[in-house]
């Protein structure tokens, strides 16, 4: 019998939900171990691979991400690591010595970034401060630094917030990880609706949804939103203010287009609430970001606006006057989300490869 890649993951809403879901719902699911005992990995498991998804949030302040790293490439041949946070931003370069393998859901496409000082951790944080002077108080502390940019060599995109249980729902999380805790891996893939995609939803209502807030978030992470609401006050074009979430999946399914800004990462849920209802992706200029699938080509699967917001409006605008831009931009994303959910096993298949190589 082959031996299995134990997979060792976080039962948080993103991690079980969403990076976990190609796993749940794969036809190569039988080749991992699935467990959320860190004990038990230590202790127990006779497996030889080991796959951490999600299992470090926060930067090593003390040391104790590269202390059980040392111990866990003591018994296991390889450790690979598949960080769900939620920016291109690494806040893990300092582990990549400890690890073979670190997969991202978005990555920079432009590597030198990682050696980069980015005020606010994230890149679109150093944009706002460094051209709008905008401060947060405390100044948020740096993202480890890269000692050996050959490590960059082991990071690599895995898949991104594409794969999931959309709408977004609290009642999945709970369920799951009950689930998961009773009955183990298997009984997971009957909680999610299979990943198919039809005939493209056809969208009737000629506004632009901006249902979004800011003060959820760190006055720095949130100045992108609160500078778009601010520019989009008062324009007929947009709806903006905070409804009901059952009135927001209800007003996604019959717009056009959706402004998606970039929350605490680039890569949003309200992307792909966009895509799967017909709407035209409208959001911050991704060209940084390399990610899969990759639904994030500029004015091609996605209406692209500027950090500063000023194009907001008369990009919108000019899109409600073109039914052909907007019906290509709306079709070729749907079309690239359909392709990559048909390839999927290829990505699990990929890293099966990547344990087995030499």
């Amino acid at each position: 019998m082959a031996e299995k890649i134990t997979v060792l993951f976080d039962d948080r809403k993103i991690t079980i939900l969403y990076t976990m879901f190609p796993f749940w719902i794969s036809s190569f699911r039988k080749k991992f171990c699935f467990t959320t005992n860190l004990d038990w990995v230590l202790r127990k498991d006779k497996n030889k691979n080991l796959l951490l998804v999600g299992w470090f949030q926060k930067q090593d302040r003390d040391g104790r991400h590269k202390m059980l790293l040392v111990d866990l490439g003591k018994k296991y041949n390889k450790v690979f690591f598949v960080d769900d946070n939620d920016g291109s931003e690494s806040h893990f370069l300092d582990l990549l010595p400890y690890l073979d393998k670190y997969y991202k859901k978005q990555v920079f496409r432009d590597r030198s970034i990682y050696s980069r000082e980015l005020y606010g951790k994230r890149i679109f944080t150093h944009y706002y401060h460094t051209e709008f002077g905008v401060d947060e108080m405390p100044i948020p502390e740096s993202l480890p630094k890269l000692k050996n940019k050959g490590d960059l060599s082991k990071l690599e995109v895995s898949w991104n917030l594409a794969f999931g249980q959309y709408p977004v729902s609290k009642w999945k999380h709970h369920s799951a990880k009950l689930l998961f805790r009773l009955f183990g891996a298997h009984a997971l893939k009957y909680l999610f609706s299979p990943l198919k995609l039809g005939q493209i939803p056809n969208p009737s209502i000629e506004k632009c949804q901006a249902r979004f807030g800011y003060k959820e978030y760190r006055p720095l992470i949130g100045y992108q939103r609160k500078r778009f609401l601010e520019i989009l006050q008062g324009s007929p074009d947009f709806l903006i203010g905070k409804i009901p979430i059952e009135a927001y999946n209800k007003e996604v399914r019959n717009v056009k287009a959706v402004l998606s800004p970039f929350g605490w990462g680039e890569v949003c849920f309200r992307d792909f609430e966009a895509i799967l209802n017909g709407c035209v992706l409208v959001k911050p200029d991704m060209d940084h970001v390399e990610t899969w699938p990759e639904i994030f080509i500029k004015d091609t699967t996605y209406l692209r606006v500027n950090w500063d917001g000023s194009d907001i409006i008369e990009n919108v605008q000019n899109l409600f006057k073109d039914d052909f831009n907007l019906e290509k931009i709306r079709t070729t994303a749907w079309n690239e989300l359909k392709i990559a959910y048909s390839q999927l096993d290829d990505r699990i298949l990929m890293i099966i490869g990547d344990f087995e190589s030499d």
